[in-house]
C-alpha cells in the first residue's frame, strides 16, 4: 500500500524500527525507491526484519494462469525466521488532513499510528492482506479495531472469515457494521 501511493506520487511516510542485517536495509531502501520518505524508520539490531516468500506456480500446467502462494518459512528448509522484537519507539508523525496512514498490520503499534491519523483528521486506510493475525482476535474487538479505520482493503476470504464470525449475512452488514453512519 505504501509503495503504490510512493509510486503514485503521494507523500508517504514509514513509520516504526527495521533491523541491520541486509535484509532490513534492502527493504528499507525499496521502499525508499518507490517513492516512501524512509527518513522516520529507526533502525535497531534488536529488531529482526522478516522475510516473506512468495511461490508462483501454473494453474495445471497451462504457462498463462499463474497461483501464488506467501509464506515465512523458506521454502527450501521449511524455518521461519525468529519473531521480531517490538520496536523500541516509534517517532512522533506530524500529520495533518491531508495524509493518508496506511497501516498492514491490527498491532498495537499500528492501532497507536492509525489513532494518531484519526486525531488529525487524516484517511485512515488498513490493508490486511491476510487472515492470520485477525484469526485469534475477538470478533467484538476486531469490529471495533477496523471501525478506525476509513478505508478497509480486505481479501475475499479475510471478509468471509470476519462475516462469519460476526454472524453478518453479507458484504452490505459487514459495511453497515463497521460504518453505519456513512452509508
Amino acid at each position: 500500500c505504501l509503495a503504490s501511493l510512493g509510486a503514485l506520487g503521494r507523500k508517504t511516510y514509514a513509520l516504526g524500527a527495521a533491523g541491520t542485517s541486509n535484509l532490513a536495509e534492502l527493504a528499507v531502501q525499496s521502499l525508499s525507491l518507490t517513492g516512501v520518505d524512509v527518513s522516520h524508520m529507526a533502525h535497531d539490531r534488536r529488531v529482526q526484519t522478516r522475510a516473506f516468500y512468495q511461490l508462483i506456480t501454473p494453474v495445471d500446467r497451462q504457462p498463462t494462469q499463474r497461483s501464488h502462494h506467501f509464506t515465512d518459512r523458506c521454502f527450501v528448509c521449511g524455518r521461519r525466521p525468529a519473531r521480531r522484537a517490538a520496536p523500541s519507539a516509534l517517532l512522533d508523525p506530524k500529520l495533518s488532513a491531508d495524509d493518508i496512514v496506511a497501516i498492514d498490520n491490527l498491532n498495537i503499534n499500528g492501532m497507536a499510528i492509525a489513532r494518531m491519523g484519526k486525531d488529525a483528521s487524516a484517511r485512515t486506510v488498513l490493508d490486511c492482506g491476510h487472515l492470520s493475525y485477525l484469526r485469534h482476535k475477538p470478533v467484538a474487538q476486531l469490529l471495533s479495531s477496523l471501525r478506525l479505520f476509513d478505508v478497509v482493503l480486505l481479501p475475499r476470504r479475510v471478509a468471509d472469515s470476519i462475516q462469519r464470525r460476526a454472524d453478518l449475512v453479507d458484504d452490505g452488514a459487514l459495511a453497515r457494521k463497521l460504518a453505519p453512519d456513512s452509508l
